[in-house]
């Protein structure tokens, strides 16, 4: 499983800190539910963007419940899920601000996100009803995911919100964020 840890670093900031080493465990494990069951595992390695559009490594704490044997990864705020740019890049482009180095980096990989959403949103809907508000029938996708930014204050909390309540992603529901029934 894989859930998003709220960090107040930018990429660069947890390298150079080795805050993966300071990740510490979820209280509870979101596949079964029971607390203080997670123990460390490991980590894997993860790219993401910089302020640079670069792309950047960087570890990604894991841990597995002792009950339901489930790995869970925690993957810090900053970095989308299953997605190289990060939640900063992609807000900025959303917001118009082409102009930044970032965005100029990585605009074709953008547009394809962009397109991605576009594509996904009418299941995205289906997914999570009306949770920001009724759209006007004229309201396009794009506009959709700039307002959703908007209401849940950032790119990053609206993935935080969209994986923690509804399981999914602004792109594509994940086996990942899905819970396991094995034991």
């Amino acid at each position: 499983m894989q859930k998003i840890v709220r960090v107040k670093l930018s990429v660069e900031a947890y390298v150079r800190e080795q805050f993966h080493k300071q990740m510490r465990s979820p209280s509870q494990c979101p596949n079964c539910g029971r607390f203080h069951r997670l123990w460390a595992l490991g980590y894997y390695q993860r790219y993401t963007t910089g302020l640079l559009g670069k792309a950047i490594a960087f570890l990604v704490r894991r841990f597995r419940c002792t009950y339901c044997r489930m790995t869970v990864s925690c993957l810090p705020c900053f970095a989308q899920p299953y997605r190289l740019v990060n939640h900063t890049t992609l807000e900025a482009f959303l917001k118009g601000r082409h102009r930044g180095r970032d965005v100029e980096a990585q605009r074709d990989l953008l547009r394809r996100y962009l397109h991605r959403f576009v594509e996904w949103q009418p299941e995205l809907i289906d997914i999570i009803g009306h949770r920001f508000g009724r759209a006007s029938p004229q309201e396009d996708a794009t506009a959709f995911l700039r307002r959703a930014v908007a209401i849940c204050g950032s790119a990053s909390e609206l993935t935080v919100h969209l994986v923690e309540q509804f399981r999914t992603t602004c792109f594509k529901t994940y086996r990942c964020h899905q819970v396991s029934f094995a034991r």
